[in-house]
């Protein structure tokens, strides 16, 4: 992944303000989400991921507008990569809930999150 300095360099000065405006934006957005609805604890590699993917989608929508001034492309086929990680991620991340319900359910002890 292209390194955020790298894309913030490649940016004019308003540009830079403007993107990073817009980046923490939708990352404090995201993070008030998860830690309302799953609490920090359980913030997972997925959720990295998935904030690298909002940079590059970013750094893409400066890219295609002609606003990145670089000499080379910083984003390239990050994009697809990471949308490849999140969703693999993602999957084994329902796997491992499936397996822990499976256990709590079996394990009278942990139904209610409190050993016996």
């Amino acid at each position: 992944m292209a390194d955020i300095r790298e894309i913030l360099a490649a940016l004019s000065p308003e540009d830079r303000a403007i993107y990073t405006q817009h980046r923490n934006e939708i990352r404090r957005s995201y993070m008030v989400a998860h830690n309302e609805t799953m609490g920090m604890e359980k913030w997972a590699e997925a959720d990295d991921m998935f904030l690298d993917y909002v940079d590059i989608t970013l750094a893409l929508l400066y890219d295609r507008a002609g606003r990145m001034m670089a000499t080379k492309d910083l984003v390239g086929d990050d994009k697809a990569n990471i949308e490849a990680k999140i969703n693999t991620a993602d999957e084994n991340l329902k796997k491992v809930d499936v397996a822990v319900a499976t256990m709590k359910s079996s394990n009278s002890g942990w139904s209610n999150g409190v050993a016996k």
